[in-house]
C-alpha cells in the first residue's frame, strides 16, 4: 500500500489515519496529519460521486476532526517550547 495519499484501495485512509495517530515522531507528524488529510479527501469525493452511505461519510468526518485535534495539538505544543525553558536558564 502507498503512503502517499495515492492508490484505488478505499480504505487507504484509514491506513494514513493510523500512521498519523500514531506518530511518535514530531518531526514527522506533520506530514502524517497533511497524507491522511488528503487521503481522507480523496475518499470523501468518490463517497460524493458515488451516493454512498452516510455512515462512511460521517466515519471520515470524526477522522478529519481528529486530525485537525491532533494539528492544534502540535501547534500549541510547539508555541509553548521556550528554548530558554528546556535549557533551564
Amino acid at each position: 500500500m502507498s503512503w502517499d495519499g495515492t492508490g484505488n484501495n478505499p480504505d487507504n485512509w484509514r491506513a494514513l489515519f493510523q500512521a498519523a495517530v500514531l506518530e511518535l515522531d514530531r518531526q514527522n507528524l506533520p506530514a502524517r496529519i497533511q497524507e491522511a488529510k488528503s487521503a481522507i479527501m480523496d475518499r470523501a469525493e468518490e463517497l460524493m460521486q458515488a451516493k454512498s452511505s452516510e455512515n462512511e461519510r460521517m466515519v471520515l468526518l470524526d477522522a478529519l476532526n481528529t486530525l485537525r485535534d491532533l494539528s492544534s495539538m502540535l501547534n500549541r505544543e510547539r508555541q509553548t517550547d521556550v528554548p530558554h525553558l528546556k535549557t533551564g536558564t
